[in-house]
C-alpha cells in the first residue's frame, strides 16, 4: 500500500455523513398533520436522498487515495481488512443484540421473532437485520470485493477514456436495469446497484483538481436550494433518484471543502470515531426512544434532542471505555 496522508476534508466528510445518519435516526413522527411533523418528515426524506450513497462514494475516494500510488494490489490482504473491520462488527453485535430485541419486540418499530431461522435470516439477510441500519456493512464489503480491484485497475488507464466510459456504462447500467431481484444473500443485488457511487467517488478523486469551481460557496448555496427542491418534489423515478444523490454528494464534498478551507471543524468531536458511532449509536438510540416517548411519553422535542445526543456522544463515551478498559475487544467496534 502506498503512502498516504490524511485528508482532513474526507474525515469531515465522514463526519458529517455519520451525523445525517444519526439525525436521520433521532426523527419521531407523531399521528398528526402539524407542520413540526410534516417538516421531520421533510428532513428525513432529504436525509435519506443521498446520505448512503455519500458513504459510498466516500469509500471509493478513500480507496484510491490509499491505493494510487501502489505497485501491486493485495487483493486478498484488501478483502480479509474489510471482512474484518466491516463483517466482523456485523454478526458479533447483531448476534448479542439478537435475543435482547426479540424479547422486546412489543416495543421495536420491525418486531423480530425468537427462533433460529429468524437469527439466521438476521445474519445472511441484512435488510432483516435486528439494526436495520447494519444492513450497509455487507453491502459495502461486497462493493469492495467485486469492485475495489475493478476500479483501481481502470483508474489505471485513465488516460484512455474508453476504459472509463466503458465501467462507467456498465455501472449505470446495473444501477438501473440490476439483472438481480430483490436485496439477496448480503444484498449482493443492491451492492450491484449502489457500485456507481463508489465509482463517482474514485472518479472524484482523480479529476478533483479540475473540479476547484466545488470550493465557489455560490455553487454550495446552489446545490442547497436543488437538493432542497428536488427532495420536496418527491418524484418516484429512478433516473431522478440518482440525480437527486448526486447532487446531495456535490452538496457535501462542496460543505466539507468549504469547512476545512476556513477551519470550522464543527464535527471534530467525532474525529476518529464516525465508524464507531456507526456501529453503536442505534444501542443507544432505541432505549432512550422506549423508554422517554413510548413509556414515559416525554415531550417530543426534548425525545428528540436525547437520542440526537446520545447517539452522538455515547458511542464515543464506549469507545474510549473499551480501548481503556477491554482493548481486545477493540475490533468488534471496528477500531485496530
Amino acid at each position: 500500500m502506498g503512502t498516504h496522508k490524511k485528508l482532513n476534508y474526507i474525515t469531515y466528510l465522514s463526519s458529517f455523513a455519520i451525523f445525517l445518519v444519526v439525525l436521520g435516526h433521532s426523527l419521531i413522527y407523531m399521528n398528526d398533520h402539524s407542520l413540526v411533523t410534516k417538516a421531520f418528515i421533510f428532513l428525513h426524506n432529504l436525509i435519506y436522498s443521498f446520505h448512503i450513497p455519500l458513504f459510498i462514494f466516500t469509500a471509493g475516494y478513500l480507496l484510491i487515495h490509499t491505493n494510487i500510488d501502489s505497485e501491486k494490489f493485495d487483493y486478498l490482504g484488501f478483502v480479509r481488512r474489510k471482512a474484518v473491520r466491516l463483517l466482523l462488527p456485523y454478526v458479533i453485535i447483531s448476534s448479542a443484540v439478537f435475543i435482547p430485541k426479540a424479547i422486546f419486540s412489543d416495543y421495536a418499530l420491525r418486531a423480530v421473532d425468537l427462533s433460529l431461522h429468524s437469527y439466521i435470516s438476521n445474519i445472511i439477510y441484512p435488510n432483516e437485520n435486528v439494526i436495520i441500519n447494519y444492513w450497509f456493512l455487507p453491502t459495502l464489503f461486497l462493493i469492495f470485493c467485486i469492485f475495489g480491484g475493478i476500479c483501481l485497475k481502470t483508474i489505471k488507464f485513465r488516460n484512455n477514456a474508453l476504459p472509463v466510459a466503458l465501467l462507467t456504462l456498465i455501472l449505470l447500467y446495473l444501477h438501473f436495469y440490476n439483472p438481480l431481484k430483490g436485496a439477496g444473500i448480503f444484498n449482493v443485488a443492491w451492492a450491484l446497484s449502489f457500485a456507481i457511487y463508489f465509482w463517482m467517488g474514485c472518479l472524484f478523486y482523480i479529476y478533483k483538481e479540475k473540479l476547484v469551481f466545488l470550493r465557489n460557496p455560490i455553487l454550495l448555496m446552489a446545490m442547497t436550494a436543488l437538493i432542497l427542491v428536488m427532495t420536496g418534489l418527491e418524484f418516484h423515478n429512478k433516473y431522478f433518484s440518482l440525480i437527486r444523490a448526486f447532487a446531495g454528494i456535490i452538496f457535501a464534498y462542496s460543505l466539507v471543502l468549504f469547512l476545512d478551507y476556513h477551519k470550522l471543524a464543527i464535527f471534530s468531536f467525532m474525529d476518529g470515531y464516525s465508524y464507531q458511532i456507526y456501529l453503536l449509536s442505534w444501542i443507544f438510540e432505541t432505549p432512550i426512544r422506549i423508554a422517554c416517548y413510548q413509556i414515559l411519553h416525554m415531550n417530543y422535542y426534548l425525545v428528540f434532542v436525547l437520542i440526537l445526543f446520545g447517539g452522538l456522544i455515547l458511542p464515543i463515551f464506549a469507545s474510549k471505555l473499551i480501548v481503556r478498559y477491554a482493548p481486545r475487544l477493540k475490533l468488534i467496534i471496528g477500531m485496530n
